[in-house]
């Protein structure tokens, strides 16, 4: 049994990929490597060196490496209902819109947004003003609609008919508003565009006569006001004149105080005008008296460079001076750095020379004596008008002395008086203004274009005519995305290549998903695939150097998987019958508890079950169901299942079976079920695992496998059943599977194999 085991890890090792051939429906073209060994524990090694069961995949890997796309592409069909209502939907949608679009109908109305209107009136009134966002909201604001429904005496609402209507930004800074109304009636679109704009300028320009009929109001407050205090104004003057009744005041001596402050403030402009020009004509002339007549000149009658710095710097003192006071230290470093080169002068001439001195007039003097000449006519035109300003204020001093002082106080109460005279008269003026602004009704809005006709919103739009082909293609491409997205995401493993991408042992074969498949019809309807299983066996079997299946010599195979319901007793009770045929002496061993429809012939009472032959209360022919084959059952779940296929018993029932039986065919429970599965696949010569493509996540298969692997049980293939028709494309598989599909409800009713 071990030597069987080893060269099934040779098999498996060597990478002979049996789901290829079984997709294609080609028989293997390359034979398998026949070998044996003769030592027991020879497996081990070979164990050890081969590849894992589950293959590690990486997200890294290339599409092709984690995907069939092949199944995707399959799959695709399979989801036709997905795709077909998602084009059904988005086309129903582009349908509904294009429709809607093509019977609804837009009119337009145009109002002019005025932003130059009075911001303020007379007397400093301020009027509220809008911005053009401002306004845009008034205009869509509910109490509009509400007049509008009721103008038009519409029964629809104001929600409704907000719903109908847009106001849209203004473009480039316009102030021309659109208020544009959306319907499927052309006539009352019309309507409600033109009175949503009729009703937002009336309470514009109500809103505007609010504000000018309070402006009013105040005005005609603060001019009875004002006359009040004009009339007390005029009656303190009255009484005045009679209680001094041998006065009289003349018009020029009413503004006597106010040329007498003009005249003083001209007088001290006076005074410092001259008072600053003496200083410079008195600083200009000291320093033309300080300047020497004459100069010499130098040698052969040139001017030396030290006299040109004299000269230079004379000239900057006397500008500086008579600018500046003698006490400016910008004027004392120049007369220090003058007194120095007037030392070196002297210097150079305190020195024989043998040449003579030659004087000349000094220029810089020259040129002073006119700018003094110039500036002595400034002073005394600036003392002269001084003067004339002078003596005009002793002149009003002397009128101001003569000036009772009853004058001065008369003289503020007409000046009183002509402060209010002149707030009334502009207080009527406001008063007159406001009364014609109100005359003539005005608002931040003005109706400029009514709306006359509606046109359809997409008038002639080919966009519009094709939506419901561009819908239907739209949701072709999202039912497609969906469909290959839920491929990519499947969880059941449906096709040979995912089996080879995600595990290291190969797919034997394929069965498909049967219609109505029950006791009766079973047994025909698989015999084309149980043949095709029993060939791959016989391969397998002599590529692991095992008994060929011939009468006299025995072979044991197990039928395992995750769980139950995954088609495995069927396949072993339809493979043991197929062997039946060949002549060859079979035994099923049910270690599934579980009632199967297929194998349930002859029943194992609780004395003659497996579980009391382990524990040695039955003898071995008591067991032995006799029937269409010989079977022996579980009957009945025992928890001590595991620790007695484990004893003397199960070793010795297993030793006699092997000398009395060509083949054993073993069910074994689920592995994720019942713990003692694994230990029963382990005792055979060779196991298949079994996954229902249809219900089988491939999370539990990877946890099965990696239950088995824990006891060092290695698959020599995996049976991928009940596969969708959608997945298969063997043209064999397909034209057997069509053959045996049931009647033409069957065939209609397409949806049952999704």
């Amino acid at each position: 049994m071990k030597n069987g085991k080893q060269e099934h890890n040779h098999l498996l090792s060597s990478g002979v990929n049996l789901a290829n051939e079984e997709e294609n429906g080609n028989k293997p073209e390359t034979e398998f490597e026949s070998f044996s060994v003769d030592h027991k524990d020879a497996w081990k090694p070979l164990q050890e060196n081969l590849p894992p069961l589950i293959k590690d995949t990486h997200s890294h890997e290339e599409f092709g490496q984690r995907y069939d796309t092949k199944k995707i592409y399959l799959g695709l069909r399979r989801h036709v209902i997905l795709i077909a209502l998602s084009m059904l939907f988005f086309g129903a949608i582009a349908g509904v819109t294009a429709y809607n679009v093509m019977n609804t109908y837009q009119a337009e109305a145009i109002v002019l947004f005025q932003d130059n209107g009075p911001k303020s009136l007379y007397e400093g009134y301020s009027l509220t003003s809008f911005s053009l966002s401002t306004v845009l909201d008034m205009i869509k604001m509910p109490a509009n609609y509400q007049s509008v429904q009721t103008i038009l005496g519409l029964d629809i609402s104001p929600q409704a008919l907000n719903s109908m209507v847009e106001v849209p930004l203004p473009h480039n800074e316009s102030n021309m508003i659109r208020i544009i109304a959306k319907g499927d009636n052309p006539n009352l679109v019309v309507d409600i565009a033109n009175t949503v704009a009729r009703v937002a300028v009336k309470n514009s320009q109500q809103f505007t006569q609010k504000q000018l009929q309070q402006a009013l109001d105040n005005f005609k407050n603060e001019v009875e006001i004002t006359r009040k205090r004009l009339f007390s104004q005029l009656q303190d003057i009255e009484n005045f004149k009679k209680s001094h009744q041998y006065f009289d005041m003349t018009a020029e001596n009413s503004v006597l105080l106010t040329e007498m402050s003009a005249a003083r403030n001209k007088l001290q402009e006076a005074n410092l005008l001259y008072t600053t020009l003496l200083v410079e004509y008195e600083n200009l002339k000291r320093q033309f008296t300080d300047l020497p007549e004459q100069i010499p000149f130098a040698q052969a009658g040139q001017q030396t460079l030290l006299q040109k710095r004299i000269n230079s710097l004379e000239s900057a003192i006397a500008d500086a001076q008579s600018k500046y006071t003698a006490t400016n230290p910008k004027v004392q470093n120049l007369q220090s750095e003058l007194k120095d080169l007037y030392q070196q002068l002297a210097n150079q001439e305190s020195e024989p020379s043998q040449e003579p001195t030659i004087l000349q007039k000094n220029p810089t003097k020259t040129q002073l004596e006119v700018e003094l000449i110039h500036m002595q006519g400034k002073v005394r035109a600036a003392q002269k008008r001084r003067q004339d300003i002078a003596e005009g204020v002793a002149r009003l001093d002397k009128d101001l002395e003569k000036l009772p002082g009853e004058q001065v106080g008369f003289a503020k109460l007409l000046q009183a008086k002509q402060i209010t005279e002149e707030q009334m008269h502009s207080l009527n003026k406001s008063l007159e203004a406001t009364q014609l602004l109100i005359n003539v009704p005005r608002g931040s809005l003005e109706l400029y274009q009514l709306a006359n006709k509606a046109k359809p919103i997409k008038e002639g739009s080919l966009l519009v005519e094709i939506m419901p082909i561009l819908g239907l293609i739209f949701g072709l491409g999202v039912g497609l995305g969906l469909a290959a997205w839920l491929e990519m995401n499947d969880s059941k493993l449906r096709t040979a290549k995912q089996i080879n991408l995600a595990y290291n042992i190969p797919c034997v074969t394929l069965m498909p998903l049967f219609d109505s498949l029950n006791k009766n019809n079973a047994e025909e309807k698989t015999l084309f695939f149980i043949r095709k299983l029993a060939e791959r066996i016989e391969q397998i079997g002599k590529n692991l150097n095992l008994v060929p299946l011939k009468k006299g010599q025995n072979l044991s195979i197990a039928f395992t998987s995750s769980f139950a319901k995954e088609g495995k007793s069927s396949l072993a009770y339809h493979l043991a019958l197929y062997y039946g045929r060949l002549g060859l002496k079979v035994i099923l061993i049910d270690f599934d508890w579980r009632k199967n429809i297929f194998i349930d012939e002859g029943s194992a009472s609780s004395a003659a079950s497996l579980p009391n032959f382990l524990r040695g209360k039955s003898a071995l022919p008591d067991i032995i169901l006799k029937g269409k084959l010989d079977k022996i059952k579980l009957a009945q779940p025992d928890p001590g299942m595991k620790e007695l296929i484990k004893n003397q018993n199960m070793a010795y029932l297993w030793e006699t079976l092997k000398t009395q039986y060509d083949i054993i065919i073993v069910d074994t429970p689920g592995i994720l079920e019942d713990d003692y599965a694994a230990n029963i696949a382990a005792l055979a010569d060779m196991s298949l695992f079994v996954i229902n493509s249809s219900k089988a996540p491939k999370r539990q298969v990877d946890q099965s496998l990696q239950e088995l692997s824990h006891l060092g049980v290695r698959p020599c293939g995996i049976i991928l059943n009940q596969i969708l028709s959608t997945y298969i494309t063997d043209g064999r598989i397909k034209l057997e599977t069509k053959r045996n599909t049931d009647g033409i409800f069957q065939k209609l009713a397409f949806w049952r194999k999704f």
